[in-house]
């Protein structure tokens, strides 16, 4: 026992001796005299062991104080340290920005410096490094362009490629195939052979790619100069001065029955012998040229029916995406719906198998418990059980018995044998694993015998599934089904 309960259990029992004296100390009652001496004994003792509680729980009362101002002190000191957790995340925040803004400008101020040779492939490991290229290029790309009359304009961020816009600047600027070239050969000294493959713009202009640095990050048209060149003016050449003659005439054609009027032109006589670049021959070229520059009307005409016809285009390839959408959806649709129906099919053949055979054993219950001790059979009423079995076997329709069967134009009335049943269901296994739905077989038309026409069928689509040709013949999905004979409709086969 320890002192906690020992305390407790000398207290109940003096609490005890208190309230019933008589019976602890009966020797002691025997006079008023010795009575009210132990009481008052008794007495005092109480008094000291009630002042003797009172001080132990006033220690414990400033016990409990103590603790719970040590716990406010704690609890504040935790407080202010999730405080100060709070200030210094903050400050490390505001730090993490200031670095990454600091980072920011000092990638920004430091450029990659580019060693580059004339002539050579410069490749560029990174995005900047190709920028930075293409920046260094820049004003030796600008000095050609404007020897050869066009003024060059940057669109872009050059962060993928370089988009150029040249624009025609002085009398006499060169075409647009030899600005393409001489670009080529200022940007980075290699030239293509040939033309460049150039793409119609709006407004008449004309776009093509230069190729000038490789760059190893996979972006497609990254490292290419994108230049776009404005039209020229087009202005309708003068009259030529060597024109010394015009006859105006017609010609007739009798076929149909119209007049075709026409212009003869004379320019200066060429001498024998002249070269082709003679007055005269130059003139008539100059006049054949005027004749045949395009007008601006008709050239206007023609980019808005060329913007018409690509409005048109892209009409229809969305309508060929929305259509491909559609088909895509109802061919998934489809899948859903033949699973769907090959489950149903399955639970369909299961609850029929279920039935089949609930209502064989139903027919073995009635044969077997449907008559008395004497071998009668029982009639309505004798037994319920009898009863409900025999109304309910009357509901369900009993499947024909294969020996029924009869269609004496075609087949002969003959059960099926067992073994031909097992090569029947075997088949029926083989086919659903190759997932076949119809087969279309042809038969000998002078059997009538069920079993043999049965065999003939189990022999052709044996040999069909071991490899051997045969007269099978799968239909595929448009065919239409083949209808089943009356004797089949009657079986149920």
């Amino acid at each position: 026992m320890s002192t906690t309960e020992q305390k407790a259990l000398t207290t109940a029992q003096f609490a005890d001796v208190c309230m019933n004296p008589e019976d602890f100390y009966p020797g002691n009652f025997d006079t008023p005299m010795r009575a009210n001496a132990l009481m008052s004994g008794l007495l005092q003792d109480a008094a000291a062991e009630l002042r003797r509680l009172s001080a132990e729980n006033e220690a414990l009362r400033a016990d409990l104080e103590t603790e719970r101002a040590a716990f406010k002190i704690c609890a504040q000191e935790r407080y202010n340290y999730h405080a100060s957790l709070v200030d210094m995340r903050y400050q490390l925040t505001a730090v993490t920005n200031e670095r990454d803004a600091l980072r920011a400008q000092v990638e920004a101020l430091i450029k990659p410096v580019i060693h580059y040779t004339q002539g050579a492939w410069f490749m560029a490991s990174s995005i900047e490094e190709m920028q930075a290229f293409f920046e260094s290029r820049l004003p030796a790309i600008r000095a050609t362009a404007y020897a050869n009359g066009y003024a060059i304009g940057v669109h872009g961020s050059m962060r993928r490629d370089m988009d150029l816009i040249a624009a025609p600047w002085c009398e006499g600027a060169a075409d647009a195939e030899t600005l393409a070239h001489a670009i080529a050969k200022a940007a980075c000294g290699i030239d293509r052979d040939g033309a460049y493959n150039w793409e119609q713009k709006p407004f008449g202009r004309i776009a093509t790619s230069l190729p000038i640095c490789w760059v190893d990050n996979g972006v497609d048209g990254a490292g290419h100069i994108d230049l776009s060149v404005m039209p020229q003016a087009l202005t309708r050449p003068a009259v030529p001065e060597g024109v010394t003659r015009t006859d105006l005439g017609f010609d007739f054609d009798g076929e149909a029955q119209h007049h075709v009027p026409k212009l003869t032109v004379w320019f200066t006589p060429a001498p024998v012998g002249a070269p082709c670049d003679a007055k005269g021959w130059k003139d008539r070229d100059a006049l054949a040229a005027l004749l045949s520059a395009p007008r601006p009307e008709v050239q206007a005409k023609a980019l808005e029916q060329h913007d018409a016809d690509s409005r048109e285009l892209r009409s229809l390839c969305a309508a060929r995406d929305e259509a491909r959408r559609e088909r895509d959806n109802l061919r998934s649709k489809l899948d859903d719906l033949e699973i769907q129906n090959a489950s149903l099919e399955s639970e369909v053949w299961h609850l029929s198998t279920l039935c089949d055979e609930q209502r064989a054993i139903l027919v073995d219950v009635e044969k077997e418990f449907g008559t008395d001790a004497h071998g009668i059979e029982f009639e309505d009423g004798d037994s319920k059980l009898i009863d409900r079995i025999r109304a309910h076997l009357a509901m369900l329709a009993a499947p024909q018995p294969e020996a029924t069967i009869k269609d004496s134009s075609r087949v002969e009335a003959q059960p099926m044998s067992p073994d031909l049943k097992q090569r029947c269901a075997a088949l029926d296994t083989r086919l659903k694993d190759l997932g076949v739905k119809r087969l279309h077989l042809t038969a000998d038309p002078n059997v009538k015998n069920l079993n043999d026409l049965a065999a003939s069928a189990c022999s052709m689509l044996e040999a069909f599934l071991d490899g051997k040709f045969t007269e099978v013949d799968m239909l595929d999905e448009g065919a239409p089904e083949a209808q089943p004979t009356e004797a089949a409709q009657k079986g149920g086969a």
